[in-house]
């Protein structure tokens, strides 16, 4: 196992955190991936390892997670996807493969559209952004909304206590990190459907089985409305197939760059 230490460089201001690996003296081409929401950089670590005996690979703790502080405001993804361009310029790094997991997926789904010839090609890691709201999820949101209104015509209602009953009778995970909360809040209302008609880079698109947080049918859906991309389904995995099933998801991205 190799022992891959943290790097510094400051981005707009933000001394960010990442990893970079490469064991090859003729690096095939760059790999960029982009953690999920619960993640950090670390949650790649197993697939640099293998992956970097072909790739020059970089994975990031993305502004307000794992070792990288937090920006100034609350960001959207279109500020994500803004970052990760000054960062991939500020590391001069040339065209390269961007690994969106989840939410970092939505990065990419939105970095791949605004910034398309940046890119070699494009893989999505069950990546949100396209999903369809349940009729529970939005009674749930509605009901959210109603207690917060009661809170303003109540002030001696204290909102935070509230909150907090309320995510759990609700079964909602709770986000203990403000900045963490705000940005979930926005982003889950953006939605990007719309963009997946614009990709036009080789897009390799890799989903668990087993997916109970992103059910495999939203692949599906995706596979149909980007143009150059294929779909692979890693059996009996779940959310974070490529951290379960490491040597499955390393063997279709190698398939997919031409290495295997």
């Amino acid at each position: 196992m190799y022992m891959i230490k943290a790097k510094r460089i400051t981005i707009d201001g933000i001394n960010v955190a990442y990893k970079r690996c490469c064991e090859t003296n003729q690096p095939k081409g760059v790999i960029l991936f982009l953690h999920g929401w619960q993640g950090s950089s670390n949650s790649w670590i197993s697939n640099i390892e293998e992956l970097c005996n072909y790739f020059d690979c970089l994975a990031l703790d993305l502004p307000g997670f794992g070792e990288s502080p937090k920006p100034n405001k609350i960001w959207d993804i279109y500020d994500y996807a803004k970052f990760l361009v000054d960062f991939i310029s500020a590391m001069n790094l040339p065209q390269f493969t961007l690994v969106g997991k989840s939410f970092g997926g939505r990065i990419a789904i939105v970095f791949s559209t605004s910034w398309p010839e940046r890119l070699k090609s494009l893989v999505l890691v069950s990546a949100a952004g396209t999903e369809k709201r349940s009729t529970q999820s939005l009674l749930k949101i509605l009901l959210a909304k109603v207690g917060k209104f009661a809170t303003k015509l109540m002030p001696f209602i204290k909102p935070e206590p509230l909150r907090q009953k309320y995510y759990k009778v609700m079964s909602i995970p709770d986000e203990k990190d403000s900045y963490k909360r705000e940005v979930k809040k926005r982003v889950t209302n953006q939605k990007l459907s719309s963009l997946l008609t614009k990709i036009k880079i080789p897009t390799l698109i890799v989903w668990g089985s087993d997916d109970k947080i992103l059910p495999i049918g939203i692949a599906r859906r995706m596979l149909g409305m980007i143009n150059n991309a294929r779909l692979v389904i890693v059996e009996k995995a779940g959310h974070d197939a490529h951290e379960t099933h490491p040597k499955e998801f390393d063997r279709y991205l190698l398939d997919f760059l031409g290495q295997k």
